[in-house]
């Protein structure tokens, strides 16, 4: 990812998470990144070797290989447990007799709500720009009472200039979660002493997470993509 000629300055609403359960966190747990909100989990691309997991509230598949298909075909997930995956990908799940998996249509939106805890899914074109149905991406958008929320992008697999080009073409994302080589990587936009948009690597390696605050404001950057 791009980092040269970062502001020193620049704002951060997070943290590096050294390990543990964080309340508002993503977590990289083996191959496979957790999303905890004010008690509410999103499994994102689950890996065959993770340690098993507490219940989850939705498991979403921007990727959908073969490790991810093995992996739910092991899983007796609960009936509210929702499965998002593209049109070809959620093809294939129900013929394996997966049950709830939602086809993500860009930009249809899915909606969860869980205690004080909301989620609202945007479905993206994917990271790479010829993955718009095969390897869709999503806009999640957390928020609690109030009006503070955080945006994170979700996306599949992508080359380092596709990565480094994630904040001229989703400008709205607080954070980004792709996969690099397989691994999902943790990335924060931000402002350059150039004036250039760049992506800032917060976490990629095996337990490494990133603890994130909600923001307090007034609007939102469109979810039109450049």
């Amino acid at each position: 990812m791009k980092t040269a000629g970062l502001a020193a300055t620049a704002a951060i609403a997070g943290a590096l998470v050294a390990g543990g359960v964080q309340a508002q966190s993503v977590q990289l747990e083996d191959r496979q990144a957790v999303i905890r909100f004010q008690g509410m989990t999103v499994l994102v691309d689950p890996s065959l070797d993770a340690a098993p997991l507490p219940p989850v509230d939705l498991v979403l598949l921007p990727s959908c290989g073969a490790a991810q298909q093995a992996w739910l075909a092991r899983q007796t997930l609960d009936r509210a447990v929702a499965v998002l995956a593209g049109g070809p990908c959620a093809t294939e799940l129900r013929g394996m007799g997966v049950r709830h998996v939602h086809v993500l249509r860009l930009w249809e939106t899915f909606e969860l709500h869980k205690g004080t805890a909301g989620l609202r899914l945007t479905a993206m074109p994917g990271i790479a720009q010829d993955s718009v149905v095969d390897a869709p991406g999503a806009m999640l958008d957390f928020s609690e009472k109030g009006d503070k929320s955080y945006r994170i992008y979700v996306g599949g697999e992508a080359t380092p200039e596709e990565i480094g080009a994630l904040p001229q073409r989703f400008p709205g994302a607080d954070l980004a979660i792709v996969r690099r080589a397989g691994t999902p990587v943790l990335g924060v936009p931000q402002l350059a002493r150039n004036g250039e948009h760049v992506l800032r690597t917060v976490a990629s390696l095996p337990d490494d997470g990133y603890r994130f605050t909600p923001l307090a404001r007034s609007s939102r950057p469109s979810l039109q993509t450049r």
